[in-house]
């Protein structure tokens, strides 16, 4: 691949619905696309910044529609027509300049410069996608700006792809040193990106998706082997989970780990509730399994999470693994503070118009109520 100065015009380049900056492809829908981008408070007041004039230092990268086969041009959407290249580095710069806001500052009908990564005439597609990722990783995720950590994830784990596929004998070791020494960040931060992401896109395809607030959970997978291990995911399986071999090798365990990895994310929710740490879940994690096996810890986590829920919490967590009893937990506290509520209650201004704007939490409160009290008096609850 080679870099190659260009000028175009802005209605002749797509968005890139795969670029690293989407853990998920909004959409194939070009609107909708910069919709996304435009969504976001730092496109937006790049967008500001944009408005008060605009350089092209940071020129942005393209590739032409050429370059892509049918089936890749298939995935890019069914309208290409007008269209002569897709953003490879500027998705949010091409999204500002494609906002209405900029007509008054911006000429469309205006070329700008950008540059082109040409496809070498000798060079197959597996190698100029592989300089394009590469191309990509420099430029965002060795930066603390621009993309999250999702995305730099996903992106430095598309790398760990490549040169598995390509040196299959490398240890993981190895190639996060090579990862590390192309982008110039820590090989400690690239192993963090690749376990965390790892992981975290077998749960979001498979289970339930991960929101952002909640990607610092993946840590429990970070760390230690054993716990990537528990959770079906061996070194010396390549990239894929237990579940995922393509030979005829039995482990009566493999299916019991997917079980685990796809209730990780009631585990957490459960953890949670209780102000569990993601640090403390790790903790807690690595330490029980120790003396247990998969089937063993599958079924005490079910456990752990089978009475916790959005209506009422145990403390499971507290009390099974980090000994703790909450200072306000003691019969006499509890009492102090029923009486209050009752008190409370009592003196709710019915008569005033804005109760009926608080329905919905007299609804919550007793639903609550009503579940607290079918637990109590149920004649096998511990």
């Amino acid at each position: 691949m080679k870099l190659a100065n260009q000028e175009a015009y802005i209605d002749q380049i797509m968005l890139d619905p795969f670029n690293p900056r989407f853990s998920i492809s909004p959409s194939k829908q070009q609107e909708q696309i910069q919709r996304a981008l435009m969504d976001d408070q730092k496109t937006k007041d790049l967008l500001n910044s944009m408005q008060s004039g605009i350089t092209w230092v940071n020129k942005i990268v393209v590739r032409s529609l050429n370059t892509y086969d049918k089936e890749g041009k298939a995935k890019l959407g069914n309208d290409l027509h007008g269209f002569d290249y897709v953003v490879v580095e500027g998705n949010t710069r091409l999204a500002c300049l494609k906002d209405s806001k900029m007509g008054e500052s911006f000429n469309r009908n205006t070329l700008i410069p950008i540059i082109e990564a040409v496809k070498e005439e000798n060079e197959t597609n597996d190698e100029y996608d592989r300089q394009l990722r590469r191309l990509q990783g420099i430029a965002n995720v060795m930066v603390v700006k621009d993309w999250d950590d999702i995305p730099k994830a996903k992106h430095v784990f598309s790398l760990y792809v490549d040169k598995k596929q390509l040196h299959p004998g490398k240890s993981n070791l190895q190639i996060f040193k090579d990862i590390s020494m192309e982008l110039g960040i820590s090989a400690a931060k690239i192993k963090m990106f690749i376990f965390r992401y790892m992981f975290y896109r077998e749960i979001s395809e498979n289970s339930s998706q991960i929101v952002k607030d909640d990607w610092k959970f993946m840590e429990v997978f970070e760390s230690n082997e054993a716990v990537r291990k528990l959770f079906g995911w061996d070194s010396h399986n390549s990239i894929n989970f237990d579940w995922e071999k393509e030979n005829d090798e039995e482990d009566g365990d493999s299916l019991l780990k997917q079980e685990l990895l796809y209730m990780f994310p009631e585990i957490m929710e459960s953890a949670k509730r209780e102000e569990i740490s993601s640090k403390k879940l790790r903790d807690i994690i690595r330490n029980i399994y120790n003396n247990q096996t998969v089937e063993e810890f599958l079924n005490e986590m079910k456990e752990v999470v089978k009475h916790d829920n959005e209506d009422y919490s145990y403390n499971n967590w507290k009390r099974r693994y980090l000994n703790t009893q909450l200072p306000d937990d003691s019969e006499n506290e509890w009492d102090m503070k029923l009486t209050n509520i009752l008190e409370m209650i009592k003196q709710y201004p019915m008569n005033e118009d804005w109760p009926l704007n608080q329905i919905g939490k007299l609804h919550d409160i007793q639903k609550k109520v009503c579940n607290l009290l079918k637990y109590i008096q149920t004649p096998d609850s511990e």
